[in-house]
């Protein structure tokens, strides 16, 4: 029993461990995938921003040397586009009026089956790919495949474009850079951002807390177990140390707080064995204090009639001791009801109250004891 007792106790410890580790990790990982949603849609903003500013430095070099033919002849802008581009990690393209890409960096060859070439050999995009013509002057950007040019590509593409500059002439082409997005999944992002070691210094602490408050609950479970075990072996004097008495001077409000609930089902634990014992000890005083009571006038009756029996009563004094033996009988009969109206009475039944005359129940009492006065 007590080695059952004892895996029981360590298995209700370990399971309670287990449980809030559980929960911890859980925790844990919502966070990471929320600080992952967060950071990744960060750093998605902050790529489109470098795309949009890199478009708007060159756009005016570019709306220089563009002429009205949609051409370019200054190799010097193609240097600064090259540049661009390897500082972005991004292709480049510069589409003039007519949608003719006149300068570009690279184009994937999955995006080059798609284009058609215009009169003059450039490569050339419909109205619905030229987005900068629905910019504004500011700029757009989005992500995705690009309204499906690259979606052979099998990548997610960040796109930014932003318009040549045209005063009032109208809409004269756009810069376009195009940035293959290596969106990092999720367990790089952990080894990558440090998350890891925040996470094993975190969840080392957490486990810590764990321990002491898994400990904290276990503990005065065990204590109930092992008290409610005795009990039920017939061991009355088992009691439960209470938890405000466990070290007392170093108790906080934490401790308070998380044992509360478990306290007040201590004191109620006691507090019904304290009433178990107390009934216990009442039932045993009843049965001395019955034993005695039915002793005396069973050892009456027992006389008299061995009087009778072996003649030392004369037959002419039968009347007067068979009506004393009555009256010892009646006080039997008495007892047993008194008896039955206290068991009534502890199962909270109304009892039948009646008046009796004391002296007449004394006098019983000496007639009954007159065989014991006679010896």
């Amino acid at each position: 029993m007590a080695r059952t007792q004892r895996i029981f106790n360590r298995s209700l410890y370990i399971r309670t461990v287990l449980q809030l580790t559980m929960v911890i990790l859980a925790v844990f990982l919502v966070l990471g995938l929320v600080n992952y949603s967060i950071v990744s849609k960060l750093t998605l903003r902050q790529q489109a921003d470098k795309l949009l500013n890199a478009a708007q430095a060159i756009s005016s070099t570019v709306a220089i040397n563009l002429d009205d033919y949609g051409d370019i002849d200054n190799r010097q802008v193609s240097s600064y586009v090259n540049f661009s581009a390897r500082s972005t990690g991004a292709l480049v393209w510069i589409i003039n009026y007519q949608g003719e890409i006149i300068m570009q960096t690279g184009i994937p060859a999955s995006v080059i089956n798609q284009l058609e070439l215009s009169e003059r050999g450039f490569y050339q995009l419909d109205d619905d790919h030229r987005i900068g013509r629905r910019a504004g002057t500011s700029g757009i950007s989005q992500t995705g495949d690009f309204d499906g040019l690259f979606e052979k590509t099998n990548e997610y593409w960040l796109s930014a474009s932003y318009p040549i500059p045209s005063g009032n002439l109208g809409y004269r082409g756009e810069i376009q850079f195009h940035y293959a997005q290596k969106t990092p999944s999720f367990a790089n992002f952990l080894t990558t951002s440090g998350l890891i070691m925040s996470f094993v210094i975190a969840f080392a602490f957490a486990l810590l807390f764990n321990g002491i408050l898994s400990r904290n609950i276990t503990r005065p479970i065990q204590l109930l177990s092992e008290a409610a075990d005795k009990v039920a072996r017939g061991d009355l004097t088992a009691r439960v140390q209470p938890i405000t008495s466990e070290r007392s001077d170093n108790r906080t409000l934490f401790h308070s707080f998380i044992t509360d609930d478990l306290t007040v089902l201590v004191q109620t634990m006691n507090d019904m064995i304290d009433k178990l014992a107390n009934q216990e000890r009442d039932r045993k005083d009843f049965i001395s204090s019955v034993s005695h009571d039915l002793r005396t006038p069973i050892t009456s009756i027992r006389g008299f009639v061995e009087g009778m029996l072996d003649g030392t009563i004369p037959e002419d004094k039968y009347g007067h001791y068979l009506e004393i033996v009555k009256q010892e009988v009646l006080r039997l009969q008495t007892l047993i009801n008194t008896m039955f109206e206290g068991s009534v009475m502890e199962s909270e039944k109304s009892l039948n109250q009646t008046v009796f005359d004391i002296n007449q129940v004394i006098r019983e009492d000496i007639i009954g004891l007159e065989s014991l006065l006679s010896t």
